[in-house]
């Protein structure tokens, strides 16, 4: 079948609460309701990059992307981007992401180990 897909390297997934699933590419973002395909990327949406790395989804419905320039927050409407000039990631590649009960987003980096971001910056910084 023809799907919505941007590319067929797909490199992260995620599921939200409302059965959307979110698959990330070399390309861009897909998000399939059942239905419909939407595809985001750098020229339709506010993503930093359209290599997307990772993908995770707080309790509030946010998806939280990350590319290789930084992190994306989608609330359905806006996007926000997070990057080391604005947040104190210490890496714009974003590898992978966790989000634990409290809300905190436990990033993976790219050569720069592990950050702890928290509404309003990073709270938390482990290197090798």
């Amino acid at each position: 079948s023809n799907s919505g897909l941007p590319d067929n390297d797909v490199l992260s997934l995620a599921i939200d609460k409302q059965g959307n699933k979110w698959i990330g590419t070399d390309r861009g973002l897909a998000k399939f309701d059942g239905k419909r395909w939407t595809v985001y990327d750098i020229k339709n949406s506010g993503l930093p990059s359209n290599f997307v790395l990772s993908i995770a989804v707080d309790a509030r419905g946010n998806s939280w992307i990350g590319t290789d320039q930084g992190l994306a927050r989608f609330d359905g409407k806006r996007w926000t981007v997070y990057n080391i000039e604005n947040s104190g990631l210490p890496s714009n590649s974003v590898n992978s992401i966790a989000i634990d009960r409290q809300g905190n987003k436990w990033i993976g980096t790219l050569g720069e180990g592990l950050a702890v971001y928290r509404e309003g910056g990073v709270i938390l910084k482990v290197r090798k």
